[in-house]
């Protein structure tokens, strides 16, 4: 498996730098990533290129039931710290299909520095189908996170995309008080932006508990589905959450710009993963005819 150094495009953090949050090359303890390309020259799935940066790393299983192509994308580093950044690029060419995960939920710990960074941008060609489901982002008290999901989809391309975040170790009872977090989605489709969406807390982390914020839930999704027909599965979208529902968990589902758009609250990570496995998966049958299965790496 081979490492090579990727060509990062700073222009992409651009919105992430600036001010006290400034990640400074001086500063960055680590600075990795890893660059998927996927085609289908003969109407088979494979991964054509790959590019890795030290700590990430990529690992390659394949759905034979299904033939779809798979990776998974490791941390060794075990988590991030001040200055630290993973940019991860995914592109799916015409007729191929994919799905990437993550091989554990990444850890973002406690920083008096400057911010972490995870930019990830996902392309999708014509004909195309991308799964992008990461295990739990967990940010733990005082941590500092700046989050960037791009999404370049085809007209007639498909891309079925999630992020999950849980604030604080809500295993061992930890609230988030004194936390930083900027994330922000970027959704193009046929060269338009659809949607633009970002989440901004700062200390005290008030809003955690404002009824009109996250009303004392800890945990968070945001799922897509980008594709010529996202508007048509919305009365499907809304059974299956209600399928699904826990006692722990919040979600509802509508359409953004054409997108198919599916917010969850839970109060804790267990609940949250319990909610977005479950509904993932019949979202994945429904929309495509796959197995309702989420990614390996999630039971491991």
């Amino acid at each position: 498996m081979c490492a090579s150094t990727l060509p990062f495009d700073r222009a992409r953090l651009a919105p992430f730098e600036g001010g006290g949050a400034r990640a400074s090359s001086a500063l960055a303890r680590s600075i990795g990533g890893c660059r998927l390309t996927f085609d289908a020259p003969e109407g088979t799935t494979r991964l054509k290129a790959r590019d890795q940066r030290a700590p990430a790393r990529i690992l390659t299983p394949r759905d034979r039931a299904t033939g779809l192509a798979g990776a998974t994308l490791v941390n060794e580093a075990g988590g991030l710290a001040g200055g630290d950044r993973l940019d991860n690029t995914i592109e799916v060419g015409p007729d191929a299909r994919a799905v990437v995960t993550t091989q554990a939920a990444e850890k973002v710990y406690r920083s008096t520095g400057p911010a972490s960074v995870i930019a990830t941008e996902l392309s999708v060609s014509d004909d195309g189908w991308l799964e992008w489901l990461p295990q739990e982002t967990i940010l733990f008290d005082r941590a500092h996170l700046r989050r960037l999901t791009t999404a370049r989809v085809a007209p007639e391309g498909r891309l079925l995309a999630g992020e999950l975040l849980v604030l604080g170790r809500t295993a061992h009872g930890e609230r988030v008080s004194g936390a930083h977090l900027l994330e922000r989605w970027r959704v193009h489709r046929a060269d338009r932006l659809v949607w633009a969406d970002g989440l901004r807390l700062d200390p005290p982390n008030a809003s955690l508990d404002a009824p009109a914020g996250f009303a004392g839930q800890l945990a968070t999704a945001t799922l897509i589905y980008a594709a010529p027909d996202a508007p048509d599965h919305l009365h499907t979208a809304r059974e299956v959450l209600t399928a699904h529902a826990h006692a722990r968990t919040t979600a509802g589902v509508s359409v953004v710009g054409g997108l198919l758009l599916i917010r969850a609250l839970a109060a804790d990570g267990a609940a949250l993963r319990r909610t977005v496995a479950d509904v993932w998966s019949d979202l994945r049958h429904t929309l495509a005819g796959l197995p309702a299965r989420v990614p390996a790496a999630w039971h491991t």
